[in-house]
């Protein structure tokens, strides 16, 4: 039987410091299909985004005193998912949060809806260098550097031949900035309600512009219509955990569970189908047992 949804709390109080997201701070999106409607909610558990710490506004939590304000931005695309829509959401969450940040469990840092970009998804193949210009009917890029209209093309052709881009501004504090490559960020995106995720991380690393010694924060970011984003492989999640640690904590997508802990006690664990599920340690290792 698997095991939909599993959580595990730190016994260290400092790590899981209580921090409540309020209604007026709950990570909220405009509806790309409908930008006049209500904010709609991050379908992501409200304890895992606050929009008045990412904002730095009025907040019920701890303030943050030690982001940097100039954001990484990460491009990204799922080629191989033909159900990708204008309003899929997707999130870019760090576990281990750098030592000068106050809520460590506030998961997410970004997250953003992807932008249409015209047809040709179908006729995609990771070895096809030449799909861009040869196998796209109605591209939205135009040689050599330019975009055109991409709303004229919206309707152009069926939805699984849809081609969509994400781009996502990503927060970081200095102590994360200054350990780059030791920080990882893990990729979510929910298609119809279904959470999906990948092993593929990125990090805090200034990428190099070419031909010059200029650093950008713009990670897997086009201009022209020769390049691509950044292609995610993803897989359905068969549980969630917190366990607070970057390095042995178990994938979400495994059928089964068992990994090495140090200091941790199960305190509250349960299932999405409302099924009992106890963690017991064996031979100093966590495994879960559904009862």
């Amino acid at each position: 039987m698997i095991v939909k949804s599993l959580l595990l709390l730190f016994t260290i109080p400092s790590v899981w410091a209580s921090c409540i997201t309020e209604d007026g701070c709950k990570c909220t999106l405009s509806s790309p299909l409908n930008p006049a409607l209500a904010k709609i909610p991050l379908p992501w558990a409200t304890n895992e985004c606050n929009m008045c710490t990412l904002l730095d506004i009025r907040n019920e939590c701890e303030s943050e005193t030690a982001m940097d304000m100039n954001t990484f931005q990460f491009g990204f695309w799922v080629p191989a998912r033909s159900d990708i829509k204008q309003n899929t959401v997707a999130v870019i969450k760090l576990k281990n949060a750098g030592s000068d940040v106050k809520n460590k469990k506030l998961f997410i840092r970004g997250f953003n809806t992807p932008q249409y970009q015209g047809c040709g998804r179908r006729l995609w193949t990771p070895t096809n260098a030449n799909w861009a210009t040869a196998a796209t009917t109605t591209w939205a890029w135009q040689p050599p550097s330019t975009v055109q209209s991409r709303s004229a093309s919206e309707n152009a052709c069926a939805a699984d031949d849809q081609i969509f881009f994400y781009n996502l501004h990503v927060m970081a504090s200095f102590a994360e900035i200054n350990i780059n490559a030791a920080t990882k960020l893990d990729f979510e995106i929910d298609i119809d309600g279904v959470k999906y995720i990948t092993r593929q991380q990125k990090t805090f690393l200034e990428v190099a512009i070419a031909g010059t010694t200029i650093k950008s924060r713009g990670v897997d970011q086009i201009s022209t219509i020769s390049q691509l984003p950044f292609t995610l492989d993803v897989e359905k999640q068969v549980f969630s955990i917190d366990c607070g640690v970057q390095t042995g904590c178990p994938y979400g997508a495994e059928q089964s569970v068992e990994f090495e802990v140090v200091n941790q006690v199960p305190y509250s664990i349960s299932s999405e189908n409302g099924e009992r599920v106890i963690v017991s340690v064996v031979g100093g290792s966590w495994t879960k047992v559904v009862v």
